[in-house]
């Protein structure tokens, strides 16, 4: 019989192919490692990509909306405000644009910060800016028409108004400004403005005159923009707050907000010259220039601090995010041709 020869690897050549193998092992987790980190990068700018234009959607319908009162946009005709504290932050329903230029840590002109928001950390460094309109439905006045300027006004059943919601009436010749105080004005088809009832209230019923069947009725809405920390992720981020009610958060990674304002010096509906918000008449303003910085949620998507410039100023940052300026140009068509 023949002996079977039985041969296997030697030591020195398995050490070898585990060494092989680590090499290939680590080639592909520095593959796969490189890879995620592209996807993550990736991500990160499309997301920034996608939230610039989100807020200059958001911007654009509320800045065009600045100012717009129905038929009255474009006329010089009274406007009376019956509310009370009508100048008030809120109520002051003739301003359509109203902006307030970051100067270290307060604004110009000066803010009260608490009526925005009492419990969000304001980011400090960021332009804060509100703007006042009509929304885009009207409702229409109907008979019976008012017999004196104190009287109830009828209008159209389901028209979607509330009890103390904040509306304009106008015939595009005159408007008044006035607080809702009777209950369901959505099914009830009329609109009552007493004294003594709802937040501000009514300072008088005498609206200032008879409105018929030209009058139209539109809900005002006062809309502010600002910066504010998120407590929960203590990013920086953009905020909304609409009337009296509580701020509500739109995007996160907003870090910087910077609007110029377009002035039309000479009447001619064009813009003549761009400045901060603590430099211009804002009852020229035709245009604003927004300019966002937005940094990415994701941290640790560089290899080391990528240096950025904003607002004229050059900043190396801690932390290894990315960061992209956005800036768009906006007009104000309820004060233009």
């Amino acid at each position: 019989m023949q002996s079977s020869q039985f041969k296997g690897f030697t030591l020195v050549e398995l050490m070898i192919a585990m060494s092989i193998s680590i090499v290939l092992i680590g080639v592909v987790v520095e593959a796969f490692l490189s890879s995620r980190q592209a996807y993550r990068l990736q991500e990160s700018q499309a997301r920034m990509q996608e939230d610039a234009r989100f807020i200059f959607h958001v911007f654009n319908n509320a800045i065009r909306q600045a100012g717009y009162v129905g038929c009255n946009s474009r006329r010089s005709g009274s406007t009376v405000n019956t509310l009370n504290n009508a100048g008030s932050f809120f109520y002051r329903m003739d301003r359509a644009i109203e902006g307030f230029e970051a100067v270290s840590n307060t604004w110009e002109p000066v803010i009260n910060t608490s009526e925005l928001a009492s419990t969000i950390p304001f980011v400090y460094g960021n332009d804060i800016v509100a703007v006042r309109g009509a929304s885009d439905t009207s409702i229409r006045v109907v008979e019976p028409f008012m017999s004196q300027t104190s009287a109830a006004l009828h209008i159209t059943k389901y028209n979607n108004l509330e009890q103390f919601d904040i509306v304009l009436v106008t015939d595009c010749l005159s408007a008044s400004v006035m607080q809702i105080t009777n209950a369901n004005p959505h099914t009830a088809a009329t609109i009552a403005h007493n004294t003594g009832v709802g937040r501000p209230g009514n300072a008088t019923k005498n609206l200032g005159k008879i409105y018929r069947q030209e009058a139209e009725i539109l809900k005002m809405v006062t809309r502010v923009f600002f910066i504010g920390e998120d407590r929960n992720s203590g990013l920086p981020t953009l905020y909304h707050k609409v009337e009296t009610n509580s701020p509500e958060p739109l995007v996160e990674g907003v870090q910087g907000l910077q609007i110029l304002y377009g002035e039309d010096t000479n009447g001619d509906d064009n813009v003549d010259r761009l400045l901060p918000a603590n430099q211009v008449n804002m009852d020229q303003v035709i245009s604003i220039k927004l300019s966002i910085l937005l940094q990415s949620i994701m941290d640790n998507l560089t290899s080391s601090p990528q240096t950025y410039t904003f607002n004229g100023t050059t900043t190396t940052p801690t932390d290894r995010r990315v960061r992209r300026v956005f800036a768009t140009t906006i007009a104000l068509r309820n004060r233009l041709p």
